[in-house]
């Protein structure tokens, strides 16, 4: 359930019966903040009162290529950051940014202190990261000034028939792809 901050940044949580009060904070150009409790007996009490302090999000950006320079439109940036927030964890893994016909991007929901950032990217008809560590990181540095260029590989091809023990095609089975790439067509 989404709730809206009234206009004094107040919203207002009925737990009920819950075992378990999780809140995500979120707001356009702002870091993302998580915050959680658990309410079994013996665990977390909850608050009657739990402020979230916003900071303004920075800019971070850069751009996306295939292995041969050409700027791969349409990839998913998401980034990864450790850091704890004032009212919560900073959460900023469920956002994502995506790259335009120059196969750039950029991002406003960034903490400015962080000492480091790791991306993933992901494309249907690329090579795309399982996670932040399949891939050579960029500097923060280069995030900051929007100079990163990160390469993606291009994906490979497989066309094949589903058939029968006697070798007759199989109408109607299903194919998957793993939720980590690749392009389904026919």
């Amino acid at each position: 359930e989404d709730l809206r901050t009234n206009s004094d940044g107040i919203a207002r949580i009925v737990p009920g019966t819950a075992r378990t009060v999780w809140l995500r904070v979120e707001s356009a150009g702002r870091v993302s903040l998580e915050a959680s409790w658990d309410l079994r007996p013996g665990r977390d009490a909850l608050p009657s009162r739990h402020v979230v302090a916003l900071e303004g999000g920075a800019l971070v950006g850069g751009r996306v290529v295939d292995d041969e320079g050409v700027p791969v439109c349409g990839a998913v940036v998401r980034i990864r950051a450790d850091a704890r927030g004032e009212g919560g964890v900073v959460s900023i893994s469920r956002q994502a940014s995506t790259t335009d016909a120059d196969g750039r991007w950029m991002a406003d929901y960034v903490p400015s202190a962080l000492d480091a950032l790791a991306i993933r990217i992901t494309h249907p008809d690329h090579v795309s990261d399982l996670d932040s560590r399949d891939r050579e990181q960029p500097s923060i540095e280069s995030l900051r000034s929007r100079a990163a260029v990160s390469v993606l590989r291009r994906g490979l091809r497989l066309d094949g028939t589903v058939v029968d023990p006697e070798g007759r095609p199989v109408a109607g089975a299903r194919v998957r792809r793993p939720i980590t790439g690749g392009a389904l067509t026919e």
